[in-house]
């Protein structure tokens, strides 16, 4: 069970289509092991 007075952690990428927000997205669920 997650601890309740532990924040939950959320990273939100938004911007036009084509620009990269899927590959950034998955490089940054790599680097932080997610």
């Amino acid at each position: 069970m997650a601890n309740l007075f532990e924040l939950p952690r959320y990273i939100a990428v938004e911007g036009p289509i084509r620009v990269g927000k899927s590959t950034l997205s998955r490089v940054l669920a790599e680097r932080l092991n997610a």
